[in-house]
């Protein structure tokens, strides 16, 4: 009896020293997937899709109305993205690859009618479908080459396998080595490029302790080797062109965060050093476009401006002045304890951001658009 009464009372110790050094906070996850959606319609917000593992049902959003219908008996989706009206899938039969499309309502056209298959040995990310060209990776990307279109897919932060124009696209790996250079090599290694890590962002103080992810019952257990350097979201060809990215150093969590992430490389609302970085074409050459204000991470990249995030605040950064315009408070309240399969969708229109959405159950087969289980009736 005594054993039992002394372990109830270290239990009892223990929960009152962790309640008194975390009671200012809400243990909620986020994993930091999220969507820039606007008029580039990387982002397809017209339709939504229905689905129970094994028939897809495509409706229009706004009117409710289910236009379209897939069953995949013979064959399984990888991927299947939704570009002006129509869709464009990567299914596998037996260990193979093939590719289709098909206009969203067309009672007439099967996907079989447009099938070819993949050459896996010689495939190089390459595909053209309905006189329009595609990049994929063949397991979790389908995505329109065209400008101002984002590489990175919704439900991931992270990207490597990227094009690097629209005009002559080739496909490149992106890296960053040894925390020190951001790395752009050609798939077939024909071609490297490297940037060095920016004193700047290599300065800024990395905050410890302050990611909940690492508290233990008594303390902090985070280590000191964290991988603090990360690529992120955009990742797109603007009118010039060129590829446009962003890489940043991870700096911890901002004071009065009220979750803590359980992906801090790709957490939307973690604190950075970042930097904004242009792979000219013509140059052959990775150049700094500009080094944000620190705890600022960009959503969205213009020649001459981005969309920035800091915490509670996005605004617009221009390069040349380096001064912060059209600050917007945004409460993230409601949208901390997005759960794994949950998309923050930041909503922009004539490049204003006007609002915030979510999109659960956005699984990987599934690219850019709404995704909702079906419910059995």
């Amino acid at each position: 009896m005594k054993k039992v009464l002394n372990l109830i009372l270290i239990v009892f110790v223990v929960l009152t020293l962790t309640s008194c050094v975390k009671d200012d906070r809400v243990w909620y996850y986020h994993r930091g997937d999220h969507v820039v959606v606007d008029e580039n319609e990387s982002y397809n917000n017209k339709y939504y899709i229905e689905f129970d593992f094994k028939n897809y049902y495509i409706f229009n959003k706004e009117k409710k109305e289910l236009i379209d219908q897939i069953n995949d008996n013979e064959y399984i989706i990888q991927i299947l993205s939704i570009y002006d009206d129509t869709m464009y899938l990567l299914v596998k039969k037996n260990n193979d690859f093939y590719y289709t499309f098909k206009k969203i309502g067309d009672k007439e056209t099967l996907l079989e009618d447009n099938m070819k298959s993949i050459d896996k040995d010689t495939f190089d990310g390459f595909l053209e479908m309905n006189g329009t060209l595609f990049y994929s990776n063949l397991f979790s990307s389908l995505v329109k080459i065209d400008y101002n279109i984002d590489q990175a897919p919704p439900y991931n932060g992270n990207v490597h396998s990227i094009y690097n124009s629209v005009k002559n696209p080739k496909s490149f790996i992106l890296n960053i080595i040894d925390e020190e250079k951001v790395v752009l090599e050609s798939k077939d290694k024909s071609e490297r490029y490297t940037f060095d890590i920016s004193l700047e962002v290599k300065n800024a103080e990395y905050k410890k302790h302050t990611n909940y992810f690492y508290y233990d019952v008594f303390n902090f257990i985070e280590p000191d080797d964290i991988p603090k350097y990360d690529l992120y979201k955009p990742i797109v060809i603007l009118e010039d062109d060129n590829l446009y990215f962003s890489y940043g150093k991870y700096l911890g969590e901002f004071g009065n965060a009220k979750h803590h992430c359980t992906s801090y490389l790709n957490c939307l609302f973690s604190n950075r050093q970042s930097e904004i970085l242009r792979f000219n074409n013509s140059t052959k050459q990775i150049e700094s476009v500009a080094i944000l204000p620190e705890g600022f991470t960009p959503l969205k990249i213009y020649l001459d401006k981005a969309i920035v995030m800091k915490n509670n605040i996005i605004a617009e950064y221009n390069y040349q002045t380096k001064e912060l315009s059209n600050q917007i408070e945004v409460d993230w309240t409601n949208y901390y304890a997005v759960d794994n399969w949950g998309v923050i969708k930041l909503i922009f229109e004539d490049n204003k951001f006007i609002g915030v959405d979510v999109n659960y159950n956005n699984y990987v087969m599934f690219y850019n658009y709404d995704v909702k289980i079906k419910e059995e009736k």
